[in-house]
């Protein structure tokens, strides 16, 4: 039942994801092939978020201009907008996706994007010991809700994407990601009300570091790293 939840989140993912690549292929002037416009038409349709499920009809567009060479290539500059890491997972998996008896395994779960607004909390059990889990949007106009609530709080857990080197903010596309995180970090740390509070730093995604390091480079983006596409060196730095 609980993996079963983010089937719709999922199915979400998948559609706004494309139709952000739709977009995007359209700001940059890109042709779609042939035959491509009708498939362009449906995944545009602003009564697909009323109800965001991937019917066998909505499968067949997607599946179609996942292999276009203009979404191929508007995904390749998915730097340069705001694109869910998760996409291309979730869109080489339509097929399996898009069943009507699907459920999520483990690792599409992990893969699923929600964004946190507001303060959430989770309280569970473990190791005879009750815990409670405070979850709060990173984003900038979140972080007002939030920045002064937990002066009693026993540790602070900060996750900070590490492959977000050359990505941008959602709010602000001229800001840099992790430079935007290593800000907010740095904040917390000065923050008043956590001066004698443990903070533990989570540096996540490194699977997708791993990868990126290999063919971008991430001195185009910050002048002191000097390691190449070395991915200890990367984690290092």
């Amino acid at each position: 039942q609980e993996l079963t939840f983010y089937k719709d989140i999922i199915h979400s993912n998948i559609i706004i994801g494309m139709r952000t690549m739709i977009q995007e292929a359209e700001k940059r002037n890109y042709k779609f092939g042939d035959g491509m416009e009708e498939h362009v038409e449906l995944l545009s349709s602003e009564d697909l978020l009323l109800d965001p499920v991937i019917d066998e009809q909505i499968e067949a567009a997607i599946a179609v201009l996942w292999e276009d060479k203009t979404i191929k290539k508007t995904y390749r500059r998915r730097n340069e907008y705001q694109l869910s890491e998760s996409v291309g997972y979730f869109l080489e998996n339509i097929k399996r996706i898009a069943k009507e008896d699907y459920v999520p395994t483990v690792e599409d779960v992990l893969q699923a994007r929600a964004r946190t607004i507001g303060v959430k909390e989770i309280t569970f059990k473990s190791e005879g010991h009750q815990w409670k889990l405070v979850d709060v949007g990173g984003q900038r106009n979140e972080r007002k809700k939030w920045i002064h609530c937990f002066e009693d709080v026993t540790a602070i857990i900060f996750f900070a994407d590490s492959s977000a080197y050359n990505l941008t903010l959602f709010e602000d596309d001229r800001v840099n990601r992790l430079l935007e995180a290593l800000t907010l970090f740095e904040e917390i740390c000065n923050c008043k009300y956590f001066h004698a509070t443990p903070l533990i730093l989570f540096l996540n995604k490194s699977d997708l570091l791993k990868e990126k390091i290999k063919k971008v480079d991430i001195a185009e983006y910050f002048d002191d790293y000097d390691g190449g596409n070395d991915y200890d060196k990367a984690t290092a730095w």
